[in-house]
């Protein structure tokens, strides 16, 4: 209780602090709240679970900049990307949820899917406002530091960080009898990535300082060791690869490569360490988020343009689908799905622009924000990162280190005015992709699918009490299932998905996907006959879970919506430049001098190329506007 009441006079203190003078120190409040603090811890107040916080320290360092550095909230198209996004998802996942999602778990489950957005426009503002260029990655290395050390506590005490804050987390994972450290973040997974995405940014803050550069990577490493996370040597590589690749510095190059040999040498030479990372620990991990999509899926089949809503897993026993992209499709539909991308990508595409510039702190800086970016993006495959609130608060708070970072070195990136920007090449592309779209859509062969639940044990089995069928029943599930998959590796456009039920012993449900509905029960008949004679189930029966359905996929089908929309997007952003010289292309002039139209440049009077028209008549009007100007002078 004394260590949530000092919290909160923390808490007040930035409030104040924010308030009462120009906050240039924003983002280091900011950043350290995101990555030590629980997301769900919440200001004691017993009347909504909204004030956690970071959205309190959020709201702190806004304020502050809205009354002292008002300009430095100018917009992006990362700003109009990620609006599109929060006004979409508000539209499918909570507006047009289906009756059986509660408004209030939607809703605030919204307001957790673009609470990252306003991180990246209150950071990118702070970090516009400081005067240190350099301050980002100095940040960053300290909360590196600092979550480092709380995990060594963890390590040596046994005892969560958030449970000791008051945290409804709970107490700390354990896989094969050890405790994962996790420090602010909701589970040991999502802390090993956190580190792989901070590490870019702690290596290139010191690149002169190769002990201290040991010392950073040595502390992440042990601290992702303690986290037991299998995937998290991916999160590493794929940080110091990208930092090398973006920065391109003789110094970090070193260090990275001096880090990845001693990342290879921990797990090569320690079979203690390597065998907590092992795929046969913990195996039920792994099985149960492969039987999830199935189910996932096949409820977003039926509203594939909107989803189920927002918290709409929920209805399923499901709470979320380990994959940031598929459970964005399944709770906000297509649409959703596709203008999360669409915003990620645009934010590392304007975060890539500093990777043009000379080589200094600039040019770190954007280097070691898209890598450590790139790696939570890269972390959605593995699990929800880009909807756990802290490692998508991460995510954008290092999209706006990028994007501070490039405007510093190439200028800000100016809005575009679409309908005065070469509008016509804008608007072919966005038709070219409607129709593309809907040739797909009806183009694209239909096929036949037919879902059946099967048992292996027999009656009488499922009856005896002496012994327990559970496992006998899991073991010729997962027999059958071997059978199906090796058919369905034939080349005979048949394609077969069987999973555990987990509920009743012995029982499973296959999926069986072909050309037309007799080739899909043909499969039916084979499978049935292999397995009965080359195993040991010999009680297999199936049963139809529901009438065969004809169709095409969920993509396929809501190509016509999602495809122009990418398109509109797209060339909302791309700059101006390349589509004018793509329509004097499609005109067939081939495109003059920058600066100077196709049209513009034709033969002069002796036949050599020069400027005509209304070009040439800009330069007669300049240059008597400049004899006149000579000629008053003179006088």
């Amino acid at each position: 209780m004394l260590l949530q009441l000092g919290l909160l006079l923390v808490v007040v203190a930035i409030l104040l602090a924010g308030v009462s003078r120009p906050w240039t120190a924003g983002f280091a409040p900011l950043a350290a709240s995101i990555v030590l603090l629980p997301a769900d811890l919440v200001l004691p107040n017993g009347v909504t679970p909204l004030p956690t916080l970071t959205r309190v320290v959020v709201l702190a360092v806004a304020a502050g900049l809205l009354l002292r550095h008002r300009r430095v909230f100018g917009l992006t198209p990362v700003h109009l990307a990620g609006a599109a996004f929060a006004l979409t998802t508000l539209i499918t996942g909570v507006v047009l949820a289906p009756p059986g999602v509660r408004a209030r778990d939607a809703a605030l489950d919204w307001v957790s899917l673009v609470e990252p957005l306003a991180v990246f426009v209150v950071a990118l503002a702070a970090l516009r406002a400081a005067d240190d260029g350099d301050v980002a990655l100095r940040v960053l290395r300290r909360v590196t530091v600092a979550a480092v050390v709380i995990a060594l506590l963890e390590r040596a005490s046994g005892v969560s960080w958030g449970q000791l804050l008051g945290s409804d987390i709970g107490r700390l994972e354990i896989r094969a009898g050890e405790p994962r450290v996790r420090v602010g973040s909701e589970f040991a997974l999502a802390f090993a990535w956190t580190l792989g995405a901070l590490l870019p940014a702690a290596l290139a803050a010191t690149p002169r300082r190769r002990l201290t550069q040991v010392a950073v990577f040595t502390g992440c490493l042990l601290a992702a060791v303690w986290s037991y996370s299998r995937t998290a040597p991916i999160a590493f590589a794929a940080g110091l690869g990208l930092l090398v690749l973006g920065n391109r510095d003789r110094r970090v190059a070193v260090g990275a490569a001096t880090a990845a040999a001693g990342l290879g040498a921990v797990f090569l030479s320690a079979p203690a360490v390597s065998v907590r990372f092992a795929r046969d620990i913990d195996v039920g991990a792994i099985a149960v988020r492969t039987e999830r999509l199935p189910v996932v899926l096949e409820a977003a089949a039926e509203r594939p343009l909107q989803g189920i809503g927002l918290s709409g897993t929920n209805g399923l026993g499901i709470p979320t689908t380990d994959n940031s992209f598929v459970l964005a499709y399944v709770e906000t539909g297509v649409l959703g799905a596709v203008l999360l991308l669409l915003a990620v990508g645009c934010g590392l595409v304007c975060a890539g622009r500093g990777l043009l510039a000379p080589a200094g702190p600039h040019r770190a800086s954007s280097a070691a924000a898209v890598a450590g970016a790139a790696v939570l993006v890269l972390g959605g495959v593995v699990f929800d990162a880009l909807q756990v609130r802290g490692t998508a608060d991460l995510l954008w708070l290092l999209l706006a280190v990028g994007v501070a970072a490039s405007e510093r070195s190439a200028g800000r990136q100016a809005l575009l005015r679409p309908w005065r920007d070469v509008p016509a090449v804008r608007g072919a592309l966005v038709a070219a992709a409607l129709v593309t779209g809907l040739v797909v859509a009806y183009a694209w062969p239909a096929h036949t699918a037919i879902t059946v639940r099967f048992e292996t044990l027999p009656s009488s089995r499922l009856a005896s009490e002496t012994d327990d069928p559970v496992d006998e029943g899991r073991r010729l599930v997962a027999t059958t299932c071997a059978v199906a998959e090796q058919y369905s590796g034939r080349d005979d456009g048949v394609r077969l998905d069987c999973r555990d039920l987990n509920g009743a012993a012995g029982q499973g449900e296959l999926r069986v996907q072909a050309g037309g509905l007799e080739p899909a029960a043909g499969a039916l008949v084979e499978i049935e006959q292999i397995v009965s004679d080359q195993t040991r189930v010999t009680d297999l029966r199936f049963r139809l879970a529901s009438a065969p359905a004809r169709g095409t996929p969920s993509l396929i089908r809501t190509a016509p919506v999602w495809l122009p929309l990418s398109v509109l997007l797209l060339v909302l952003l791309v700059p101006s430049g390349p589509l004018r010289r793509l329509e004097h292309r499609l005109a067939g002039t081939g495109g003059g001098p920058r600066g100077v139209d196709g049209e513009d440049v034709r033969p002069g009077p002796g036949g050599e190329a020069g400027p005509t028209g209304r070009f040439q008549q800009d330069v007669d009007e300049r240059a008597g506007e400049g004899l006149r100007g000579r000629d008053h002078e003179r006088v």
